[in-house]
């Protein structure tokens, strides 16, 4: 994949989108501890602007990665996401559920249950600081806890595999 280029001026969809967010952010102090709800309840309002206005994860994304001014609106949610995803991941590295997961998987694979947990701790931080976390592996409740874990995504299965080989 090539990599994209580094912009200084946002485009009308992306002003009109940080403008709409930057509304729900008026209240947020990213310096603040938030609860799960909290910040939940701003996740999802913002979700509802990004179906409104078409964006999608790999917009946020971008817009991380690749807008080379500060901009705080982009800074809080920058923080919201950090925050959120660090509650969902230390529920699931606390979750009798993951122990049960990693157990399993190193029965399917037929591996060391450390191999495999490392394999998955390495899967984890690829989805820490994207908008919607380990959506592909894991489910949550409204409180951030862990309902479900379960590999589906086949991009995360070659994952695992190829980590295997080497």
């Amino acid at each position: 994949m090539d990599q994209e280029k580094k912009f200084k001026n946002l485009n009308s969809r992306y002003k009109t989108y940080l403008d709409e967010i930057s509304k729900v952010f008026a209240t947020y102090d990213p310096k603040k501890q938030h609860s799960y709800q909290e910040i939940n309840l701003i996740y999802e309002t913002i979700s509802k602007i990004n179906e409104k206005n078409l964006i999608v994860e790999k917009d946020i994304d971008h817009i991380f990665k690749n807008y080379e001014k500060t901009n705080e609106t982009i800074s809080k949610l920058k923080n919201l996401i950090m925050q959120r995803n660090k509650i969902i991941i230390k529920n699931l590295l606390s979750s009798e559920l993951y122990k049960i997961f990693l157990n399993k998987l190193a029965l399917e694979y037929k591996t060391d249950k450390n191999k495999i947990e490392i394999i998955i701790l390495e899967l984890i931080k690829k989805y820490s600081m994207v908008w919607k976390c380990c959506w592909s592996f894991i489910e949550v409740d409204s409180y951030g806890l862990i309902k479900k874990i379960q590999l589906f995504d086949i991009n995360d299965i070659q994952f695992i595999k190829d980590k295997l080989k080497e």
